[in-house]
This record gives structure tokens, sequence and C-alpha cells, in this order.
């Protein structure tokens, strides 16, 4: 295997590959061996790498396709791939895999359209020709066939990287022939923190590595993103945390002044500093609820006017 630099023992970083064109991620699938069959059970994890301010699920493997290829083409297109600050790939397609013995079996939702889900198989097998440049004769190699329709036309090779990634070449036709179509790679799922689904919010919100604001931290331009999807177990959730949400806080004498925009709508608020969060008063009534996770986000919930009812969940980051 080819490392990227910084990728470490672990293997490359999250949504590295996503970057790459073709060529590129064929020449790392032919050097790269594939681990074991089982690493590519989803067991449902929830983990947060608060260094590199990420979300972990294992409940699903996303899916890309590669850049230069029309299907990546029309990804980025849709759901651009942020390749500078926080990488991230929002996915095309997501499959969940279950072992079944020798063999896995995936459940398979393309572009969303979960009323027409792919189910397919998976099994080891050695590679016998050496006619394809992603693969070596003798190499052992995912082969994902579909037991449904439309789909049964379609079958994958595929290499797991590393225990997060894998590689793997869409062709049409049937297993030993067929033509290649596109090249693609799965990661387990994951994303930055302004992706977080309400599950992720709820969760770090209440741990303990969430703390209230000093004065000095909270001070500053803040843009915030909403959180607005519930289940990220079921749905690439890419698209529903719109950035509309700003935050200015400013020190004056003893006081913080801060104003928030919610949208077009933008209202001076009071702060108080608790010992748990600072709590935003508006003059509706309504709270901002912040907490901080470190020099670059905060996480706030809003509750209506005499109540602890959470209308709004939201990731503030800090703008330079």
């Amino acid at each position: 295997m080819t490392p990227h630099p910084d990728s470490g023992a672990a293997g490359y970083p999250p949504d590295y590959l996503s970057t790459l064109p073709s060529r590129e991620l064929q020449r790392i699938m032919h050097e790269s061996p594939t681990l074991p069959l089982a690493v590519l059970r989803n067991q449902g994890g929830f983990s947060v790498d608060y260094d590199n301010r990420r979300v972990w699920r294992d409940c699903f493997w996303k899916g890309s396709f590669a850049k230069d290829t029309l299907l990546g083409w029309e990804e980025r297109l849709l759901t651009p791939i942020h390749d500078a600050g926080a990488q991230y790939t929002g996915g095309r397609f997501w499959k969940r895999f279950e072992l079944h013995g020798d063999e896995a079996r995936a459940y398979i939702v393309n572009y969303g359209v979960g009323l027409l889900p792919g189910r397919a198989v998976v099994r080891p097998e050695v590679f016998a020709s050496d006619t394809r440049p992603y693969l070596r004769t003798g190499d052992t190699v995912f082969l994902l066939t579909y037991l449904n329709q439309p789909y049964r036309v379609v079958h994958d090779l595929i290499k797991a990287v590393d225990p997060d990634n894998c590689i793997g070449v869409m062709h049409l036709g049937s297993y030993p022939r067929g033509r290649v179509f596109a090249t693609f790679v799965m990661s387990r799922s994951n994303h930055p923190f302004e992706k977080m689904a309400i599950p992720d919010h709820d969760a770090i919100f209440a741990s303990s590595h969430a703390r209230a604001p000093l004065p000095a931290e909270l001070e500053g331009r803040w843009r915030g993103h909403l959180v607005l999807f519930s289940h990220p177990e079921r749905a690439l959730h890419h698209q529903f945390n719109p950035p509309l949400l700003r935050l200015d806080a400013s020190r004056v004498g003893e006081t913080v002044e801060t104003r928030m925009r919610t949208g077009l709508l933008s209202s001076r608020t009071r702060a108080t500093f608790d010992a748990d969060e600072v709590i935003l008063e508006h003059r509706s009534g309504r709270r901002d609820h912040l907490r901080r996770l470190d020099d670059e986000t905060l996480l706030g919930r809003r509750t209506r006017a005499g109540s602890s009812q959470v209308t709004l969940r939201y990731v503030l980051t800090r703008m330079r």
C-alpha cells in the first residue's frame, strides 16, 4: 500500500481518497492487499474525534465516484466536495454490510432513492487474470453481485485498503467479464462537526467535552450551521445543514454585547454566563444556550420563551 503522507498507521485521512482521479485510485487498489471481509461489517458504533473535529457513525459506508468520471462530475456539481479545511465528501450512495458465514450481505441506497434499494451478496474472490490495471493475478478481491433488478447488470470489485476506506470498480456485465463503468471509494460514515445530525449534537452538547465559554472565548464573529436531520443511520444528510446563522460578540467593559442573526432576522441579545453554559436572551423571551468545544467551535440550542423545549440546534464556527 502507498499511504498518504499524513495517514499514519491507521490509514488514509477521512475523505482524502474522494479527491483522487480514477488512475490514482486504481494504482492504490493495484498495490494494496485487501483486509479480511469482516472489516466491511457495520456494527452501529458512535464516536467523536475531538482533535480532528469529526463524528464517526458505523451505520453504513458512504460512497463517492472518482472525480474524473461522469458520475463523479455530477456528484461534485450537486454536492461539492470540500478539499480545504475540514475535508468532507457527502457521497451519492451508501452500503450497509452484515456478515453471514463466509459472505456478506449488502443493503444499498443510491441517490437517496430508498424506495428502490439494492440487495447484494459479497464474497472473496481470487482474481485469476492479469488484464486489469487495478488488480494483480492472485489478488483477493471482494466480488459484489446484486440479487435484485434493475441492478443485476452491475457487479463491483472492491478492496478494503484500510479499516475505514475501500476502493472499488463498478462494471456492467457478468463477472469475470464486464465493462468498466466507474471507479469509486467507500468510507465508513463520518463527517465534520458542521455536518452533524441531531443525535450527534445532543450527545456532544451533553458530554464532558463541552463547557461554558468564557467571555474572551465567546468574543468574535461566528458562522452557524443548522442541525436538522434526525436519523443519520438512514440516509446521507450532507444537504441538511444550511449555514443560516451568524453570531457577533464583542467586549464592552465588563460585559459582552451579542447580536444573533437567523436567516434575514437579526436581534440583539443579552449574554449571561452560567457555570455550564452561556445563555443569550432575546427580547421575545426565547433563549440560545451555548457550550464550547474548542477555540473554533460552539454548540447552540434555542428554546421557547418560558420553556425548556429545544426548537433549534446549530454549530457555530469561528470566522477568520
